[in-house]
C-alpha cells in the first residue's frame, strides 16, 4: 500500500520573562487517493482510457499503467493532467489491462486504480458502399475477415445487402446460417455499441437497413463486428464498421442464440416477403 499518512512532531522552546515553554507542531504528509471510474473505449490501433477526476488541491497529475493480465507487472506507458489517455503503441487484436494512479505536487503517488479495465483494439473503416445485389452484384457483400468487399456469392461473404423492389426498402443480409445479426436501434456514432448483445438475434437473418442504425453481427467463425448506416440511398447504402479480429475475446464473448432461433436459407433472399417478418 502506497498510501500513508505520517505525524511529525516539531518543539520549539521559547523564552520568556525567565520561563520555558514548549509549541507542538503537527503535520499532516497525506498520499493522493487513487483514481476512480476507469474506463476505455474501443478503436481501431488505439485504446481510449477516461477516469473520475482527482479533486485534491495538491493534485498534479496522473500515471497510466499498462500490462498484459489481469494481475501483474503493470508497466508505465505515460503521463497526463487530465482524465484521459490514448493508448496508441497497441496491435489490434491483443488484449491489454489498464491501471491509472495520482501524483501530487510533493511527488507522492496513490494506489492503482482497482477497476479491471481492458481492452482489446479493432480495425475499423468508414465511408464502406455497398450496393442491392440486382443492381451492383460484385459490390453487394462484404468479407469482414479480409476487410474488402465482395460479391454476395463469394464463399468468404458475412453480410450482403439486396432491396425489396415491392417495398422500396433496402435490407441487410447474414449470408450464412451461421451467421447471426442484430439492429442495435439509432446510435450517435459507431462507438456507442461496444459489447455484443446476448440475446435478441435475427430469427430470419435480415434486418431493414435504417439511416442511424447499428447492426451487429456474429459470425460463424467466432468473430464480432458492427455496422453504422450512415447513408441509406435507393439502391446502396454507406456504412462506418468495425471487427474484432480476436476470436472468443472476454469483452465479445460469443453468446448463446435465442430460444426462438430457427435458421435460415444461404445467400441470395433478394424479393423475398421481408416485410412479412417486420
Amino acid at each position: 500500500m502506497k498510501k500513508r499518512t505520517g505525524i511529525f512532531l516539531v518543539v520549539a522552546s521559547l523564552s520568556l520573562m525567565g520561563c520555558e515553554s514548549e509549541k507542538i507542531i503537527y503535520v499532516t504528509d497525506t498520499y493522493p487517493t487513487k483514481p476512480t471510474g476507469v474506463t476505455s473505449t474501443t478503436a481501431d490501433g488505439a485504446v481510449y482510457l477516461y477516469w473520475d477526476p482527482n479533486g485534491e488541491p495538491d493534485f498534479d497529475f496522473y500515471r497510466v499503467y499498462s500490462g498484459p493480465v489481469a494481475i501483474g507487472q503493470f508497466d508505465l506507458i505515460g503521463t497526463t493532467s487530465t482524465e484521459s489517455f490514448v493508448d496508441i503503441q497497441v496491435v489490434n487484436g491483443q488484449t491489454y489491462y489498464y491501471a491509472i494512479s495520482a501524483v501530487n505536487t510533493s511527488g507522492q503517488e496513490s494506489d492503482l486504480s482497482v477497476e479491471n479495465v481492458f481492452d482489446t483494439p479493432r480495425p475499423e473503416g468508414y465511408g464502406l458502399v455497398l450496393f442491392d445485389l440486382a443492381v451492383e452484384p460484385t459490390m453487394s457483400g462484404f468479407d469482414l475477415n479480409a476487410l474488402q468487399r465482395v460479391a454476395f456469392d463469394d464463399p468468404n461473404v458475412d453480410i450482403y445487402i439486396d432491396q425489396d423492389t415491392s417495398l422500396g426498402l433496402l435490407y441487410i443480409n447474414a449470408a450464412t446460417t451461421n451467421t447471426d445479426i442484430q439492429d442495435m436501434g439509432y446510435t450517435d456514432n459507431l462507438d456507442d455499441i461496444t459489447w455484443s448483445p446476448g440475446a435478441g438475434w435475427s430469427p430470419v437473418g435480415w434486418a431493414q437497413v435504417i439511416e442511424g442504425h447499428t447492426y451487429v453481427i456474429w459470425t460463424e467463425d467466432n468473430h464480432y463486428a458492427k455496422l453504422r448506416a450512415v447513408t441509406v440511398a435507393g439502391t446502396w447504402a454507406q456504412f462506418d464498421w468495425a471487427y474484432q479480429v480476436d476470436p472468443g475475446n472476454p469483452e465479445l464473448v460469443k453468446p448463446a442464440h435465442d430460444s426462438g432461433y430457427l435458421g435460415r436459407p444461404a445467400a441470395p433472399r433478394h424479393g423475398m416477403a421481408h416485410a412479412a417478418t417486420d
